[in-house]
């Protein structure tokens, strides 16, 4: 299951509701407005099941929805002032890690554990949908930016979390500020980011439990592969502002294995940011190309870039991309070309900030 958000200006919240549930075979004009969540700005909602959202935004505006949008339930930090602008929502997780011989550990409910992060450094957690929140970063992590002469946490914005489970996250922000926690949250540490060079750090993706980037602002891109031990630069041939990335297999390694589990390859990568910059790489992220066709307005920002995935069929394993940005900017990739060429969709004029799409594991 991918993890993503689906923001929006003000208070409409719209939704991908035909791809996601599959109820409708026209994509490209399968927008359904959901409720209205809250007269405040939204600046992330994240899908963790078929239409079940947390949704986060400004003035401390957290809630989400079991019903794909159409109705929400509040639940703010108690943070009045909380401008948040990331939300992330533990897929995998477990009550009972270590349950003794001869037991199972049993999963937790998904959607329970929820991180935000947003401005002055704030992160806060919640363990039980929202009724209570434990204030996390602010001061209690001040140190690692004094220690390190930057600047101080409340002076940061967190931009973006991603949470691999009910323990390790991992979240960035301004100045080449890059956080991980292994512990819920309890701590966190500084990670090497060495090669950001100062760099405003947008948006961080974990396709593997120690595989992912991180893009931001000057054209950056940064990649990992050893849970974030150390991030490396890659070359983007661009100097915008660089705000969503995704990686994804294109076929997956079918070589046997142990119980004939099957490898995936995540080769394609694909970046978009301001000025319209869709950037494509087919080698895992050592070269990226520029994608052209997506332009729906001029000089559009792009925010969000996510496909789905057919994990049922592989060999139409992934189908349909989405592009989303400035002035209501939508576009569409063609069918199983990966994402070679897009075209364009206007989804009305609601500034969309990104997407994601659960995937197709029981297609209809």
């Amino acid at each position: 299951m991918r993890r993503g958000v689906l923001p929006a200006h003000a208070a409409l919240v719209c939704m991908l509701i035909a791809v996601c549930a599959g109820q409708t075979t026209n994509r490209f004009s399968g927008w359904t407005d959901g409720a209205t969540v809250t007269d405040n700005t939204l600046n992330a909602v994240q899908m963790f099941e078929i239409g079940k959202v947390w949704a986060a935004g400004m003035f401390d505006t957290v809630a989400y929805s079991l019903d794909g949008g159409f109705s929400w339930t509040q639940k703010p930090t108690r943070r009045a002032d909380a401008q948040w602008k990331s939300v992330g929502v533990v897929e995998y997780c477990f009550d009972n890690p270590n349950p003794g011989p001869g037991r199972y550990p049993q999963f937790c409910e998904n959607g329970r554990q929820v991180w935000v992060t947003g401005e002055y450094g704030w992160i806060s957690r919640t363990t039980d949908w929202g009724e209570t929140w434990q204030p996390q970063g602010g001061d209690s992590i001040d140190w690692l930016f004094q220690s390190q002469n930057a600047a101080f946490i409340n002076q940061i914005t967190l931009h973006s979390i991603y949470a691999l489970d009910g323990d390790t996250a991992y979240v960035v922000g301004d100045r080449a500020t890059i956080l991980k926690t292994v512990d819920g949250g309890a701590q966190w540490t500084s990670q090497n980011s060495n090669e950001a060079f100062g760099a405003d750090l947008y948006q961080v993706y974990m396709y593997t439990n120690t595989s992912g980037y991180i893009v931001g602002s000057e054209g950056t891109i940064l990649k990992t592969m050893n849970a974030g031990r150390s991030w490396k630069r890659q070359a983007s041939g661009v100097t915008s502002l660089l705000r969503s990335v995704s990686a994804y297999s294109a076929m997956p390694d079918f070589t046997p294995t142990y119980y004939n589990r099957f490898t995936p390859v995540y080769n394609l990568t694909f970046v978009v940011g301001d000025g319209g910059v869709v950037l494509r790489s087919t080698d895992a992220g050592l070269t990226f190309s520029r994608i052209t066709g997506c332009n729906t307005v001029k000089n559009p920002n792009y925010f969000h870039v996510v496909f789905r995935e057919n994990m049922v069929d592989w060999s139409e394993h992934l189908s349909e991309g989405w592009i989303l940005g400035s002035s209501g900017s939508v576009c569409v990739s063609d069918d199983r070309d990966l994402g070679a060429t897009w075209r364009t969709q206007l989804s009305g004029g609601a500034q969309l900030e990104s997407l994601d799409l659960i995937s197709d594991v029981n297609p209809v």
